[in-house]
């Protein structure tokens, strides 16, 4: 069963079954398949989010797709940019010098206790036209720059250039997609 609270969608979006959005805006044309979990997410119009995204505190750039199984936290996406199946974007860091591993909410939950998150958050930018190949992890706060193309399994744990390809664990860059005259 699907639920819609605060959003508002376009009539010509098309959603499918058991979807959750919350405080979203669907634009025109966008797509977001089955059982897809959006909590304060804009798409602009022509988007995708396929099947079991869960996208929170996120912008999704014109005619851009996320891929099935991905996960997007606290992200601009721009325009045209494709990110395949099973990737994590803008996760949470633990802190593994505090007293627990736990995050605070889960803390606090656990404990009926009142501990403050003082961990900043800060956005992830995957610019437009952008790359993202499967089982990528781009760690909170990076930003990849327009045209950038990172490699299938790779962990991006600084920022990548306009235009870069990057692969590996950690993610180095390997080639420029164009030569610098025409970056």
């Amino acid at each position: 069963m699907s639920e819609y609270m605060n959003c508002s969608i376009d009539i010509s979006a098309r959603l499918f079954r058991d979807i959750q959005l919350r405080e979203s805006t669907i634009g025109a044309e966008c797509v977001v398949a089955d059982y897809a979990i959006l909590d304060r997410v804009n798409m602009l119009d022509r988007s995708v989010c396929d099947r079991r995204v869960f996208a929170i505190k996120t912008k999704i750039g014109f005619g851009s797709h996320l891929g099935m199984n991905s996960v997007v936290k606290n992200t601009e996406i721009g325009n045209y940019s494709s990110i395949a199946w099973n990737t994590s974007i803008g996760g949470s860091n633990h802190d593994y010098e505090k007293g627990s591993t736990l995050t605070a909410p889960r803390l606090n939950k656990l404990f009926d206790t009142s501990i403050l998150d003082d961990r900043s958050k800060p956005m992830c930018c995957i610019g437009s036209d952008v790359w993202i190949g499967a089982g990528a992890n781009i760690i909170t706060g990076v930003s990849i720059g327009n045209g950038a193309v990172i490699g299938a399994g790779s962990v991006v744990v600084k920022d990548i250039e306009p235009f870069a390809v990057a692969v590996g664990n950690p993610a180095r860059v390997i080639k420029y997609r164009f030569n610098e005259d025409v970056r």
